[in-house]
Order: C-alpha cells, then structure tokens, then sequence
C-alpha cells in the first residue's frame, strides 16, 4: 500500500541530531565521556531512552497510523509540526545531559563501575585522567565510604605511593579533600602527602610559603605570627589547626621524619648546606627542604600558641633538627665571624625563631583561646556519645581534661619553648663541631635578642608585660638551671659568656655567676 505524498516518512530531522549526537561524541574527550557516564543513573539512562523513543514515534506518525497505532492528541499548535517537536525533544534532553554532566553525582550503583575505571587507569598510570575523573566524584565517594566499592577506591587511591607523589604536585587539591577521609578509613596518606609537598620543591606548598610573609598582628612590634592567607589552601588545611594537625594529618611528625631523613641520607643536601652561600637567604632557601620544614613548623607552632592548645606540639623536633646539622657540619671549627653557610644560617633561625615562640605566649588574645578548646569539646564525637549513652560524668571530665587541659594555661608552649631553648643552647656549649666563635655568636644571638624582645620592647599594656616579664625570667631559668644543666656546663657557658658585650651580658652574667657559687658551695659542703 503507497502512502500519499504528503503523508511521505521524513526522517531527515531525526537523522540530523542523530549525526550531531554522533559528531559530538567523537569529539569529546575520551575522559569527559567517562565523567558523564558516571554521572547518569538509571533513571537518566531511562529518560534517554524515553526521548529516543518519542523522537521515533513522532518521526513515524505516518506509518504507525497506517497501522492504528499512532495516538494523537489533538491538532499541531501553530508552526509546529513532528519534525519541530523532535527538535524541541532534542533540545530539552540535550540541556537536562548537560546540567547532569555538570552537576550529577555518583549514583551508589556506579560505584563498582568507578573502582574498576579507578583500577585501570591506576595500572596504566594514566593518573592525569584519573584525577579528573574523580575529582568532582571525591565528595560523593568519601560521604559512601560504607560502600565496599566506594571504601576500596579510596584504598587504592591512598596506597599507591606514585600516584601520591603525582597527585601532590599536580593535583594538590585532590589530595585536600582525600586526608579528610583519614579520620572515616585510617592510612597514612597524610603523612605520604605532607612529606612529598616537602620533598618536591615544585609543589605548591614551596610557592604558598615564599608569599606567606605578612603578619597577623603588625601593631605588636614582637608579635612574629604569620597572617594564614585564604587562597594559601595548604597552609591553611595543614597547620592552622594544631588539634587537626597533631591527631589528624600527623602534621608535626612527618615534618619531623621528613627533615631529618634529608640531613641524614641526601648527601647532595648535606654538600648544599655546607657550602658557604651569599645568597641562600635570598634565594636558595626556598628551594631547600630543611628551611621549608622550619618554616612549616613555625607557622604551626605559632597558631598553636595563639589558640591556647595545651600541646608541645613536638617543639623538641628543633632540638634535634640542630644536633644533626651540627653533626653534619664540615669543618665547623673553622667557622670565624664571616663564615656563612646554609647550616649556619638554618642554626641561627631556628634559636631566634624558638625565641619567637617563648614571646608569642603574651600576645594571646585569652578568649579567643577558650574559645577555640571548647570548640574541640562541642565537636569532639566521643563526647557527644558518652552523653548519649549517659556515662558517668567523671569520665566525660576525664575526656574533656584530655583535650583542653586540666587546668588550661596560655602560656603552656611558650614556657615549652624556654626548656626547648635550654636544650639547644646546652647543645651548642657542649658541641665537638662548632669552633669557640661560633658559639659566641649563637650565645650573642639569645643574649641580644632577649634584651631587644624583654628590654626595650616592652608593650604598654600591664597584663601583656606582666607576661612578658614572666616568659623573660623563665628563659633566663631554663638556660642556667634547666633540665639536665650541670655544673661543668654553666662554667663552660660563663666562658663564652664573659667574651659578650658587658651591657648586653649582664641579665644572664649576674645570675649565672651566683649559680655556679651554689655550685661551688655545694661541691666544698660535700
């Protein structure tokens, strides 16, 4: 049976969206697809099928009402016909594919898809693409980390070393938003992240710490506290927060592992840092792991100070950063006044920037403090679920002590940081590798610096430099009678400190002196 003209098949409207369908699906992206595809449900997939179909139908009008199996509605509106209606068909299924593309999330049901994909480009080290792939996903993924699929894609993303050290220079937001899964499934791919930003000075983190230079409070002339700049992602994640970064990310600890490693095992490092440099502080060092690891801790430590967290915050991590300096010092008997080597350089940083720290403890702003440990307690899950599961409160206290102290004291680092200071500067009297000139050098650098910090900076306010008058004292203690001080040492420390300028000298002289005539009674009583 012919069909009259006019009732003549035009499937030219639907062949041509077919062959734009099929041009744009050869031009995307081969990783975009898969984007997409992860994106779309079953629901998705059935609408798409839904409209194909109706495409169809309206395309066969003709030959599906030949057969009475066409059911129309009605007349056409006005202007439009089949082949404009699959083109209105066309167009709505094409915008609601692009706002899925763009704003879809895994569906539950994709998640062993995405594992094998994941797997795959893993083996292949196509990691370029896999981080596109999942980097719109990671939100979806760590919130169904239950799912067996979801948990081991995120396993096999968080193990793989290679795909760490990738990810970390090229990705590093990635890698943000991955250690926030260490809490729900623990690795230690925070630690793997941390250490990698250090060891590789193309990271992101090298360039955040070169422009994090202005300070947080200008109008104190002693503050040294860094200003945290919102576009300084790493920084900010890393180590503005000392209770996130002590129990979370192991912040401090993989700094620690991480520097000394370097010292004790990368010899080019080692011939680096003993080579005398005119221009390491203006270039070198920020291409220099040791300094880059000093400055982590710096900024760490000092928002730990100002938030009141009753922590060491392994400061002790300075200590042992110069004993192996100093253990790998060449020649550093020879050192004389003009001698400037990177590890000199490093040594006379980390004294003043110990300073800074037995300083800082003045300037906390004390609400601000309270503040920041009871939010550690209202956030603190365990807490909540004791209350919950109604616990004795005795042991709820116990919980809360554990975060925020006993008794909170804001000064808790600060006076951390006077023991730390006796530790290192014990470490410079007793050295083997440090020439007699040297010493006198780093001891004028405490000297000097206390009588500029505690002398003539006082602040104008009374509670602030009762503080600071405190924390003076305390440095002064600590260097002559603290932990594991001996007699034979403070004679060896009076030694270097009689060849000081008599002025400068005269706080740590005077007491120093009466010290060692305990001593000496001491010694004659016995």
């Amino acid at each position: 049976m012919t069909m009259p003209l006019e009732q003549t098949i035009n499937t030219e409207p639907l062949l041509t969206i077919m062959g734009i369908v099929a041009a744009a699906w050869a031009i995307i992206p081969r990783t975009r697809l898969l984007q997409i595809s992860l994106n779309l449900s079953w629901i998705d997939w059935a609408l798409t099928g839904f409209a194909l179909l109706l495409a169809n139908y309206l395309t066969f009008e003709p030959l599906l009402s030949s057969f009475n199996l066409y059911y129309s509605i009605g007349p056409w509106l006005p202007g439009l016909d089949s082949a404009s209606a699959t083109y209105l068909i066309f167009l709505a299924w094409l915008t609601y594919a692009c706002l899925r593309s763009r704003f879809g999330r895994l569906p539950r049901s994709n998640t062993k898809k995405l594992k094998e994909l994941v797997d795959r480009l893993i083996a292949t080290r196509q990691y370029d693409e896999l981080s596109l792939i999942i980097e719109n996903q990671l939100d979806k993924i760590i919130q169904i980390s239950d799912e067996i699929y979801a948990h081991n894609t995120i396993q096999n993303i968080t193990n793989n070393n290679d795909l760490t050290n990738h990810l970390s220079l090229a990705h590093p937001n990635i890698c943000l938003k991955l250690i926030k899964a260490d809490p729900i499934m623990p690795t230690d791919f925070s630690s793997r992240f941390i250490e990698s930003l250090i060891n590789n000075t193309g990271s992101q983190l090298y360039l955040e710490l070169k422009h994090n230079k202005q300070l947080e409070h200008p109008e104190m002339t002693n503050s040294k506290r860094l200003h945290i700049n919102d576009n300084n992602t790493l920084i900010k994640e890393l180590l503005s927060d000392p209770h996130l970064a002590i129990n979370h990310y192991e912040t401090d600890r993989t700094i620690w592992r991480t520097a000394i490693y370097a010292i004790e095992n990368n010899k080019t490092l080692v011939n680096k840092l003993n080579t005398p440099s005119d221009y390491y502080e203006e270039k070198d060092e920020y291409n220099c792991p040791i300094n880059t690891s000093i400055a982590m801790f710096n900024i760490m430590v000092h928002e730990a100070i100002h938030k009141g967290y009753q922590d060491h915050m392994n400061i002790w991590f300075f200590y042992y950063l110069i004993k192996s300096l100093l253990n790998h010092t060449k020649d550093g008997q020879k050192y004389d006044f003009w001698t400037r080597t990177p590890i000199r350089i490093l040594v006379e940083r980390i004294i003043s920037i110990t300073m800074d720290w037995i300083i800082e403890g003045s300037y906390v702003n004390d609400s601000v403090a309270t503040n920041y440990r009871r939010s550690l307690i209202d956030s603190d899950p365990v807490i909540g679920n004791m209350r919950l599961a109604n616990v004795p409160e005795e042991l709820i206290q116990h919980r809360i002590d554990g975060i925020s102290g006993n008794d909170p004291d804001n000064l808790f680092i600060s006076k951390k940081a006077t023991e730390l200071l006796n530790k290192i500067t014990k470490e410079i009297i007793d050295s083997k590798e440090m020439s007699d000139e040297w010493k006198e050098l780093c001891l004028d650098q405490i000297i000097s610096k206390h009588k500029n910090i505690f002398g003539f900076l006082r602040s104008n306010d009374k509670k602030t430099r009762g503080k600071e008058q405190q924390l003076a004292d305390l440095m002064l203690v600590q260097i002559i009678s603290g932990n594991y001080v001996t007699p034979e040492y403070r004679r060896q420390l009076l030694v270097y400190v009689e060849k000081l300028d008599t002025i400068d000298r005269e706080p740590l002289h005077d007491r120093l002196c009466r010290a060692i005539e305990e001593d000496e009674a001491r010694e004659s009583s016995h």
